[in-house]
């Protein structure tokens, strides 16, 4: 029968599902073999259901009690309790006693709400203007294939699918986003209550907590209020929405099963963390962190969750989700009276639809709910709307420095942060999936400024960098009544460019510059204004 009815903007909504490596417990009930089968221990699926080959493709990899490393694959398919290799679980490297399916492209799962499969959805992205989900291109290939008979190609097929680069662009409220273009975590530092206990069952079973409950992770959280984290996370984990479960599935390969490695933040009356300081700095390797987006679309905007009537077409409800994306540019602007605005260009590694990852494992897609089952925007995790922290940064709330003075006639100020993703594509795995490697990173700052002096004209004829730290470039916005700062330093730099304009109507002498540092500052323990970016917030990151 056909649905006449039309898909509206007003049943659609994009979440954020966060990636980091999944511990796959399998010394217990479940056991790992020498074939290609890895099935977690049931005490670990009986909480938690993959939504079925969302992972094809991505790389696990087989440990000993030990921690030492049995054998890395790749994921073939997967069913809601369990995965198929690409090639055989090594029989001479130890016995396997723990998997960790790999972050990049891997959405952390959610425990079943009411009996269906979902993921962590229910992550609110911010004060959003405007998202374009990643979108698929199809390469067609025609041929001719040297017959005659007909002008016309004889034969055509379809070649691979290509996830195509999406974009967010947000009122920026929180500065929390430069984690993902600048790539890694130095140190948190959070308040410190009275600790909230965490249960650890048997056989490494996914742990409880209390109820609205957020936890840090780090190598010193139970003595001490900043934490020395690990680089690419996971940095927190929570309580679900409603429950005690702690999500995303926590990874024991980090600490042991008990409470050592793990603290409770401190939370306000209305169950906002208070704020969090974080210190990011630049990540140097190919491990970009990532995250998924989860697009639901719905034609009755009252059930923003999938329609657990759908049939296998989804003519009511229908979920895609591109998991694999990393920040591949991350601009920051701001101009007079306005907001600063955040534009960030996403690589996405891969685009799913639910329907058809549930009927190529012969499942209906019924069995999946979306934003993981959260139908009330306000119940999203990080939802701050309506709260002083949901204000965002404003241009007359910033200030900036560079060549050992501050600017304060400017009128504009953008800073591009760029990670120049390189796609590329390897043998094993799934057809279209890609990988967006780091490569050159480079960052670009503009600004527009009315004439005071000659400064900025001197220093196009300096042939010497600036290095000296008295002589950082220096972005710092805040937000008096909540105490919430972006803070970014930049060092080893020259000026670009300098166009001077002055204008008919005998008005400002203003110029336009371009200055290209190389680096971030160094990372600064003491916490001054060496500190290459430290953002203070009340946003929890969750990758």
């Amino acid at each position: 029968m056909v649905n006449n009815n039309i898909f509206l903007g007003s049943g659609a909504s994009t979440t954020l599902i966060p990636e980091q490596d999944i511990y796959l417990p399998v010394d217990g009930t479940g056991a790992v073999t020498t074939t290609t089968t890895l099935t977690p221990d049931t005490a670990f699926t009986t909480v938690f259901k993959f939504v079925p080959n969302i992972y094809i493709g991505n790389t696990v990899d087989v440990y000993t009690a030990a921690n030492g490393l049995v054998s890395s694959h790749t994921i073939a398919s997967n069913s809601t309790t369990s995965f198929v290799l690409s090639t055989p679980v090594s029989t001479t490297n130890g016995t396997p006693a723990y998997a960790l399916l790999r972050a990049y492209g891997s959405p952390s799962p959610h425990p079943e709400v009411s009996g269906r499969q979902t993921l962590l959805g229910d992550n609110w992205l911010g004060l959003m203007e405007a998202v374009t989900f990643p979108n698929l291109s199809q390469e067609l290939k025609q041929l001719n294939l040297g017959l005659g008979g007909s002008r016309n190609f004889s034969f055509q097929y379809k070649g691979v699918r290509t996830a195509d680069n999406g974009s967010l662009t947000l009122v920026a409220n929180t500065g929390a986003w430069l984690y993902y273009a600048l790539g890694a975590c130095h140190s948190i530092t959070f308040t410190r209550p009275t600790h909230s206990a965490i249960t650890f069952p048997a056989n490494h079973a996914p742990p409880t907590g209390g109820q609205d409950k957020i936890y840090i992770e780090g190598t010193n959280v139970s003595t001490a209020a900043t934490a020395v984290v690990t680089a690419n996370g996971p940095h927190f984990y929570r309580t679900v929405k409603g429950g005690t479960t702690i999500v995303p599935p926590v990874d024991f390969s980090h600490f042991p099963e008990s409470d050592a490695g793990i603290q409770t933040l401190d939370i306000d009356t209305d169950l906002r963390p208070k704020n969090i300081t974080y210190v990011f700095k630049e990540s140097n390797d190919n491990k970009l962190p990532s995250f998924s987006l989860e697009q639901s679309m719905a034609k009755d905007p009252a059930s923003l969750t999938t329609d657990s009537t759908s049939t296998l077409d989804e003519s009511n409800n229908f979920v895609r989700v591109a998991r694999g994306c990393r920040v591949n540019q991350l601009t920051l602007s701001a101009a007079e009276g306005e907001e600063l605005k955040m534009e960030i260009d996403i690589n996405a590694r891969l685009v799913d639809s639910i329907t058809d990852l549930y009927r190529s494992a012969g499942v209906s897609p019924s069995d999946y709910i979306s934003r993981a089952g959260q139908d009330v925007n306000a119940n999203l995790f990080n939802w701050n709307a309506g709260t002083d922290h949901a204000s965002p940064f404003f241009f007359s709330q910033g200030s900036f420095e560079a060549f050992g003075q501050q600017f304060l006639k400017v009128n504009s100020v953008s800073i591009v942060i760029n990670n120049n993703l390189a796609d590329k594509r390897y043998m094993g795995g799934h057809r279209d999936m890609k990988e967006g490697i780091p490569s050159q990173r480079t960052y670009e700052i503009t600004f527009e400024a009315v004439v005071t002096d000659d400064m900025l004209f001197k220093e196009m004829l300096n042939e010497t960098e600036e290095i000296a730290t008295s002589s950082r470039v220096r972005f710092v916005f805040e937000k008096p009544d909540t105490s919430e700062k972006i803070v970014l330093n930049f060092e080893d730099y020259f000026l670009d460019t300098t166009t001077i304009t002055i204008p008919e109507d005998k008005g400002p002498i203003s110029f336009s510059s371009t200055i290209k540092p190389r680096s971030l500052s160094t990372v600064n323990t003491a916490g001054n204004t060496a500190v290459g970016c430290e953002v203070i917030t009340d946003f929890v990151l969750m990758g």
